[in-house]
Order: C-alpha cells, then structure tokens, then sequence
C-alpha cells in the first residue's frame, strides 16, 4: 500500500463525519469532500459550504492528501477554517495538496470553479470575496490574501482606512509558485503570473505574463500548455 492510499483510508472517518455534517444528505452520501491524514476543520455552525455542479461523485474535492510537486508537502498538515456567517462554493473538482490552509472570516464568500488545482503549501484567507474562474491552478507556497489582518486607523479622524476589496481570479489562469495575490487584484482569463510576483491591482488584459512586485504585464497572448 502506498502512502497516498494510507491518507485517504487514514482520513476516512473525518471524511464521512465532514460530508454528513455540513452537505446535503443527497450530496453527503456520495462522500464529494476528501480529507487525507493531518487535516484541522473549525468550521462554525452558520458557515455554508456549497457545492454547485451536476456532477457530484466521490472525493471530487480533496485536501491533505497529496504531496505536490518535489513532495513538498509530504510532512505538511491542512487546515479548513470557517467563521460565522461564511460561505465557501465549489463548482466543480478541486484539489488542495498537503500544506493547503483555507481560511473565511466572519461575512466572506469564496467561490472556486470547476477543475481548481492548488499544490503544497497554498493559503487563501478572505475576510470579503474571492471569486476563481474554471481550470485555475496554483503552484507551491502561493498566497491569496483578501484579508489585512488588522484595521488601520486614522489618528484624526478615527477611521478605518483599510477597507475591504475584493479578489477575483479569471478561468486558464497559472500563478507560478511562491507568488502572492492581494485583496483588489483582478487577474484576467488565461494569463500568467510568475514565479516570486506579486499582484496588487486591477489587470484588464486576458492572455498576458505578468511579472514582478508589484506585477508589470511583459508579454501578450501567451497561455499554458496543459498536460
């Protein structure tokens, strides 16, 4: 038996615990969430994990189970956190390597689209919305940060400067590992972000490589070749 067949059986009891909790009966029996080995859930009792697709079959959306490319995550836990009044949509397959942490502060919305791949290491926090495209995927240690953390005040005036924004991620898109994406970012369909950049900003440009901190589009009509 190989390591990959040990997580999932190891990772069956929260599997099922998981599914009948927070789905449907019509979806949860049909077990759509996977959890591997090393898996932390706090998911809060008004927090709604959505699945929207026509084709919901077993272990469609997995976390901590693979290792990512080099086996980067092969000794890395996950995590799945949910605050009040949070909702997390997935429209399809989905795919959070080992290392993967995902976490909705009280009021936020992710929506992930169909055929989402995320390797080893991959964070997403939002304290407002994050919305990805179709066939997005993620390399190793990427940050998607919609979230500040903390309010920044102004002395004078006793408001909150740091206002919340949205991020929203096109279909086709490949963001290079160890790069970061912050909240305002929008990244078109089917560009490119490279390796280390970091996106701060509006991009209105579909097919395009950008790179750099903060992000610069260098090329257009460029896009992956998928396997």
């Amino acid at each position: 038996m190989n390591k990959l067949t040990l997580f999932r059986l190891l990772g069956t009891p929260k599997t099922i615990l998981f599914n009948f909790r927070h789905l449907p009966f019509k979806q949860a029996k049909k077990l759509p969430i996977r959890f591997g080995t090393r898996v932390k859930t706090e998911i809060d009792k008004s927090a709604k994990i959505i699945i929207e697709s026509d084709n919901i079959k077993k272990g469609m959306i997995q976390m901590g189970i693979g290792y990512g490319s080099l086996r980067r995550g092969e000794k890395l836990s996950s995590s799945l956190i949910m605050k009040e009044n949070t909702k997390l949509i997935f429209r399809g397959t989905a795919v959070f390597q080992r290392g993967g942490y995902v976490q909705l502060d009280a009021g936020a919305e992710i929506d992930i689209g169909n055929k989402f791949s995320a390797n080893s290491n991959f964070v997403m926090n939002s304290d407002y919305k994050v919305q990805i495209g179709e066939s997005a995927l993620f390399g190793w240690n990427n940050t998607v940060m919609g979230a500040d953390g903390h309010d920044i005040i102004d002395q004078t005036t006793g408001e909150v400067t740091n206002s919340k924004k949205p991020i929203t991620i096109g279909s086709n898109v490949w963001i290079c590992s160890e790069a970061h994406i912050l909240k305002g970012a929008e990244i078109p369909d089917g560009c490119i972000v490279g390796y280390r950049s970091l996106v701060t900003g509006k991009h209105t440009e579909p097919n395009t490589l950008m790179v750099g901190n903060p992000a610069k589009e260098v090329a257009n009509n460029r896009k992956i070749k998928r396997d």
